[in-house]
């Protein structure tokens, strides 16, 4: 029971937002965890990395791991139960990540993993490969905007004020690899569309969920083959999700950005 679709990012471009309102569809699954990272977990990517051993996840310092196994304890139904557990002590192989989706039989499924728009060429043959006929989602936003907000979430777990950091460490964090990877647009297209044919995308843009969520959404449901009724389009949720603090883009990091 394969994905029909992925979501490749960008991050901090509204994919939790993409993820609830597909969940609200009747025709579609998604997973209990949005960002499923199966096809990233390789140490030549920052990202999660969690590792194939056992003893490893549950003993190592991963934050990743960590997450989900409170979401696990926390989870109320026993179905939900059963898909964590298999999650976070599973064996890792195609095997593994195809009976993720196995509670979506009859349904169209996928998942969205922003850290997927990052891979490289090989690894996308890999998951060509395993799925041919794969729809592949990407929004995209200002690529400054970007940034700036994925510096602001990621520095939000920390215990301390964002006016603490000196320039020269705001910077770094800002033109990191990770940062980088994530908001170039043209490589992520140039390599996925190197494997994949281009009639598989559905390209998006934030500025379509702020002004126009409907549509988009429309848009969306039947590019994934969806029935959309027009009682679904009044479901559709239009508040943001997971938006970052409200501290503005200063004008130096603006110009650094740019």
């Amino acid at each position: 029971m394969l994905p029909h679709f992925l979501g490749i990012g960008a991050q901090r471009a509204e994919t939790s937002w993409i993820s609830l309102n597909l969940q609200r569809h009747p025709d579609i699954y998604i997973p209990p965890i949005k960002e499923v990272h199966y096809f990233d977990r390789s140490f030549k990517y920052p990202s999660p990395n969690l590792s194939a051993n056992i003893l490893t996840r549950v003993f190592g310092n991963n934050s990743w791991w960590r997450i989900q196994f409170k979401a696990f304890c926390k989870a109320k139904s026993l179905k939900h139960k059963m898909w964590y557990s298999k999650y976070l002590f599973g064996r890792y192989n195609d095997k593994w990540y195809a009976s993720l989706f196995n509670h979506g039989r009859g349904k169209i499924c996928g998942e969205i993993t922003p850290a997927y728009s990052i891979l490289e060429p090989e690894d996308i043959y890999k998951i060509y490969e395993l799925m041919p006929n794969l729809k592949i989602i990407y929004i995209l936003r200002n690529p400054i905007e970007r940034t700036w907000s994925a510096f602001k979430h990621r520095v939000s777990g920390r215990k301390r004020q964002l006016d603490s950091y000196p320039d020269d460490e705001i910077k770094k964090l800002l033109s990191d690899q990770g940062s980088r990877l994530r908001g170039d647009y043209l490589r992520t297209l140039d390599n996925w569309q190197k494997v994949f044919p281009k009639k598989q995308f559905f390209i998006g843009f934030l500025d379509e969920i702020i002004n126009n969520p409907e549509d988009l959404m429309l848009r969306l449901y039947n590019f994934l083959g969806a029935k959309k009724p027009k009682i679904y389009l009044e479901r559709i949720y239009k508040e943001r999700i997971n938006a970052s603090a409200k501290e503005q883009l200063p004008k130096k990091y603006k110009e650094y950005l740019t």
